[in-house]
């Protein structure tokens, strides 16, 4: 049985040339994954979160945290700018894991937990532990820094301000999650059709909430 998972995640880094940065946008963040099944995976590449990117090599790169064993996925083209790769991890544990292109570089992901098929009905993940992965995944981690967030392989922008201590009402933060052009019309920050989940868990992870 595949697990088909259409991702959302916005995952952003450095681009070398052109003095812009680009974007892997995929449609959801899985909270864990299964042994030996199958992850199909659909993730939009953009310029400036924006602009389609056609006909890049990619590759999805995946190394077992505790065996450093690797597995290295390819990843097709669908066209207008997405692509998509099948997965399979065959050991249990954390996986770390990232979109290979020789431009503009990796784009890492927050580590997977590979579970079996009898453990997915107990499987949780806090709401604080998911908005820390979503700051990672949705590529807040590329353009702001937090010092909750430490991953070696995150290449930073830093445009936007450090959210290391940020501030502000629930309400304000989801009204911004949710349309930051409505907030701010100038903003370069892009709408990231995040889901009503994904903003509630952001934003107890921002404001440091507790579950």
């Amino acid at each position: 049985m595949k697990m088909i998972l259409y991702m959302t995640l916005l995952v952003s880094w450095l681009v070398v040339q052109a003095g812009g940065w680009a974007t892997a946008a995929l449609k959801e963040l899985p909270e864990f994954a299964v042994r030996d099944r199958p992850v199909n995976v659909v993730f939009s590449m953009k310029h400036h979160g924006v602009q389609p990117l056609r006909e890049l090599t990619l590759h999805i790169v995946a190394k077992h945290a505790a065996s450093e064993k690797q597995q290295r996925f390819t990843v097709s083209e669908l066209g207008d700018g997405f692509y998509t790769s099948e997965l399979v991890f065959p050991s249990l544990g954390f996986w770390e894991w990232e979109i290979e292109t020789a431009w503009p570089g990796p784009a890492a992901l927050p580590p997977i937990e590979v579970i079996e098929s009898s453990a997915v009905s107990v499987h949780e993940t806090t709401r604080h532990q998911r908005g820390a992965n979503l700051f990672v995944a949705k590529g807040c981690v590329q353009c702001h820094r937090n010092a909750r967030i430490q991953l070696d392989n995150v290449q930073s922008i830093e445009i936007g301000p450090d959210l290391t201590g940020y501030s502000a009402t629930p309400q304000f933060l989801q009204l911004w999650l949710q349309d930051p052009k409505s907030v701010r019309p100038k903003t370069t920050m892009p709408d990231q059709n995040l889901s009503m989940e994904e903003m509630s868990a952001l934003t107890v992870f921002l404001l440091k909430e507790t579950d």
